[in-house]
């Protein structure tokens, strides 16, 4: 039986409480019953992700990545609601990837605005790269008149606030912002109180993953995001480095500031003396600063489902020289969270293990010349470093 593949996406996260996800993979439910094939149950779903800015559809170079190595196997087939669901980049990346997804034997099927079947074997036909073409441009178009409307929108928006028709710039308000009438707003009790023992604690000299697990362990996330399950570093680094937290704005589309949008939270001299701070930790290199992480961003916990952190400290020996530990820990862990695993693996044996058995696992000859790339870039790291020690 033919297997066929779902691949879906939807550009904003307010999207997730809509129709979006659930028509799209109803769409393509009812698109195998009608011709007999077998949907497979590894689903690829890009949510909030744009297919028309950057490389942000991290499932999508998921299934890439399985076409190339072969577990998604030549004859198979892949489908999406309409082709901006794969790109919205224009004629030529929109038909780049759909020729390298055709030249690996995967047929791919359009449901909108009429299903349609796209084959390597008909990948010449004039009508059918018209088609491409065609609906390709009118992707990336649609982007492109949205882009400026919402520019448009948001000039207009900057220009009623400075006129005095607005008292809000943006309708997303900070966390720790709530709105208690018409154009009456007020610093959250609660929230002011985290952020000032952030501030202060930032202040004082401690890093940011021991005031991650501070934070865990005494107070709940102020971000208002229904799938927060704790502190995390890089809110951190976002609220401590915001300007919205002296009540100012700043538009992510111009640039511009705008001063006293918001009630503020801490004093100017605070949020500088903590930027500071902050910037004098980051210049510090700690104990893992000679040891390069291989498998950066690549390990997860079987467990927790988190990514494995990749951890330095030294302890004092009987003879008073210190021994340096790398180890791997689930971040959930690292920040504190309940009922997270413990458990720790050290990245020495680790390293071993893999490059032991590394020959018997079967990688694809892209994995290969990566690898072989990488283990390049590391071996002249090395030696960097080590000319930098003598």
């Amino acid at each position: 039986m033919t297997i066929a593949h779902s691949y879906s996406r939807f550009s904003h996260q307010n999207q997730a409480d809509g129709d979006s996800f659930r028509r799209q993979i109803q769409a393509t439910k009812d698109c195998c019953k009608r011709n007999g094939w077998k949907l497979s149950n590894q689903r690829y779903h890009d949510a909030g992700k744009s297919g028309f800015k950057g490389d942000q559809q991290k499932q999508l170079g998921r299934l890439l990545d399985f076409i190339r190595d072969g577990k998604i196997a030549a004859g198979d087939i892949l489908i999406v609601e309409n082709i901006d669901r794969l790109s919205r980049k224009g004629i030529r990346a929109t038909q780049g990837l759909f020729n390298e997804i055709l030249d690996a034997g995967i047929e791919v099927v359009i449901l909108s605005p009429t299903e349609m079947k796209f084959t390597a074997s008909d990948s010449d036909d004039i009508s059918q790269a018209i088609i491409l073409a065609t609906m390709a441009y009118q992707a990336n178009q649609y982007s492109l008149n949205l882009s400026q409307r919402v520019k448009a929108a948001n000039s207009k928006k900057r220009k009623d606030w400075v006129d005095g028709k607005t008292v809000k710039v943006s309708p997303i308000l900070p966390a720790w912002i709530e709105e208690t009438g018409p154009g009456k707003l007020k610093v959250r009790k609660e929230a002011a109180k985290v952020i000032r023992y952030i501030f202060k604690r930032t202040v004082d000299g401690v890093g940011r993953k021991t005031l991650v697990r501070e934070l865990n362990e005494k107070f709940k996330p102020i971000a208002s995001r229904r799938n927060t399950t704790g502190w995390n570093e890089q809110y951190l680094k976002n609220l401590i480095t915001t300007r919205r937290v002296l009540g100012d704005a700043v538009s992510t589309v111009t640039g511009e500031e705008f001063e006293g949008i918001y009630p503020p939270v801490i004093d100017e001299r605070t949020w500088k003396a903590a930027n500071a701070a902050s910037k004098r930790r980051t210049s510090q290199r700690g104990p893992s600063a000679k040891r390069v992480n291989l498998f950066a961003g690549v390990l997860f916990h079987a467990k927790d489902q988190c990514p494995m952190h990749f951890t330095s400290y030294s302890q004092k020996r009987a003879d008073g020289t210190r021994k340096q530990y790398h180890r791997y820990r689930a971040k959930k862990h690292v920040n504190g969270l309940k009922n997270a695993s413990s458990a720790t693996v050290d990245v020495t044996t680790f390293e071993h293990l893999v490059f032991e058995f590394l020959p018997e696992m079967k990688l694809g000859k892209r994995k290969r010349d990566r690898f072989k790339e990488k283990m390049d870039e590391l071996a002249a790291v090395q030696n960097q470093i080590r000319e930098m020690e003598n």
